[in-house]
């Protein structure tokens, strides 16, 4: 949507990049440092011309001016170097300013030493790969251990070195006691995913649930993540798996935060009535299918994390949450077809879809 840029120095540039879309308020801010000074620089702006933009065009932008703004912006930096000589580029990104982002440049790579930096960055990662030792021919091993090289991935770090982030409600928050977390993928990842970290990264999954209750307090709605990333929720995919990542993670001893109120955030997320059929649920026990495209799979879902938020209402000796929320789980059934053996939409009026394959 919109990038800017500024030339601090001829060897610093900032600037922040705005998207929307899969986000649709995000921002994120950027330093970028190169190892010598460059000579000259310059961009080209190729977006359309715009019927007002201001009176910029009294400078010349295109050359060596330091502050840019635009669309669809490219710039070059030219330097003098001799033959085969190679200049550096050191970048690093924040959530919630240029100056935190040059913040985690110099704390972090404080030095430019290539080597250091590749030899680090292997050293963390076969400290995590370490965790499980496979013996296995190569080509097995080298599967597995990609494999699990992308399961750690994400969810992803969300706070510059000072602890500070944007959160949901697009103010500056600091995680104090924990390490926060986006990228929640919650659909793709309550599964497996969570559960293998609470046996391999039960620290980090501890965070990421810190990080869960944060993203609650802060929501305007007062819902745990969906599907999370960058100060925002995009709502992608069925159910409230925050709720089953969330339960796991206490009855494992995992997560060190306030078990009473984290099932008090899984029964309000779970109650939100004008959320994807949630009421229909509540009070038929299904989803009508001439409500939603996707009725039965969001039953299947809402079943499962009841289940699980029922179980941690009995771990925390919430018995009537247990007895209320046993029962939603056992809303498939109101979806299971026994005459074809499988799960089908129900109409409204209690029949199953006709004609359905």
């Amino acid at each position: 949507v919109w990038t800017y840029v500024r030339v601090v120095n001829d060897t610093l540039i900032t600037g922040y990049r705005q998207t929307n879309g899969w986000a649709r308020t995000r921002t994120v801010y950027f330093a970028m440092s190169f190892s010598k000074p460059f000579k000259k620089y310059g961009q080209k702006n190729y977006e359309a011309r715009n019927v007002y933009r201001g009176f910029w065009g009294k400078f010349n932008q295109n050359e060596n001016f330091p502050e840019i703004a635009g669309k669809k912006i490219r710039m070059y930096f030219d330097f003098n170097t001799e033959e085969q000589e190679k200049v550096k580029i050191k970048f690093a990104l924040s959530p919630v300013s240029q100056e935190n982002a040059l913040l985690n440049m110099r704390t972090e790579i404080p030095h430019w030493d290539f080597n250091k930096v590749k030899e680090q960055a292997q050293d963390n990662w076969n400290k995590e790969l370490n965790k499980i030792e496979v013996d296995a021919p190569e080509a097995d091993k080298t599967n597995f251990y990609t494999a699990m090289y992308h399961a750690f991935i994400n969810p992803t770090t969300y706070n510059d070195v000072n602890g500070q982030y944007k959160g949901l409600d697009q103010g500056i928050h600091e995680a104090k006691g924990f390490t926060n977390y986006t990228t929640f993928s919650l659909w793709d990842t309550y599964r497996t995913l969570h559960p293998f970290f609470n046996l391999l990264q039960p620290s980090r999954n501890n965070d990421m649930v810190h990080s869960m209750m944060a993203h609650y307090d802060q929501s305007a709605l007062k819902m745990l993540p969906i599907w999370s990333h960058y100060a925002n929720d995009n709502w992608c995919m069925s159910g409230y798996h925050s709720v089953s990542v969330i339960a796991d993670a206490i009855l494992k001893g995992i997560y060190t935060g306030d078990a009473n109120k984290a099932l008090e955030a899984c029964l309000v997320t779970s109650r939100h009535r004008n959320y994807e059929g949630i009421g229909y649920y509540m009070d038929m026990g299904y989803i009508p299918a001439e409500r939603s495209g996707v009725s039965v799979s969001n039953v299947l879902e809402y079943a499962y994390d009841d289940w699980a938020i029922a179980q941690l209402a009995k771990k925390l000796n919430r018995m009537d949450v247990y007895e209320e929320y046993a029962k939603r789980a056992n809303n498939w059934r109101n979806v299971y077809d026994k005459a074809s053996g499988f799960m089908r939409p129900r109409m409204a009026d209690g029949t199953f879809k006709a004609a359905f394959d």
